[in-house]
């Protein structure tokens, strides 16, 4: 990948760039928790930045990470920031962030 074709992904990422991963799992408030709590919610998913990203996929995500259900999808589907704060989150937590 060109270093501006990198620039341009990470300025207007989109979900075909990481799969559609914010439809993988759900994101919970860590807040502080002790290293023993750290090593059970990491058997679960993965705690980053205070925040727990719980491996919990949708039953309507495709394959190619596309969502098999897009015209209906759920209200908070429709209103998900791609770009936003909460995308870039969570795609920083699964490695997809360009």
């Amino acid at each position: 990948m060109s270093s501006a074709t990198q620039e341009a992904a990470t300025m207007n990422p989109t979900c075909e760039q990481c799969g559609g991963q914010c439809c993988r799992g759900l994101v919970i408030p860590a807040g502080n928790p002790t290293p023993e709590q750290v090593e059970w919610m990491e058997c679960r998913g993965r705690v980053v930045d205070g925040q727990w990203y719980v491996d919990a996929p949708c039953l309507y995500i495709a394959e190619d990470g596309r969502c098999a259900i897009y015209a209906t999808r759920p209200r908070v589907c429709r209103e998900y920031a791609v770009g936003g704060e909460h995308c870039r989150a969570t795609r920083r937590a699964y490695g997809r962030e360009a």
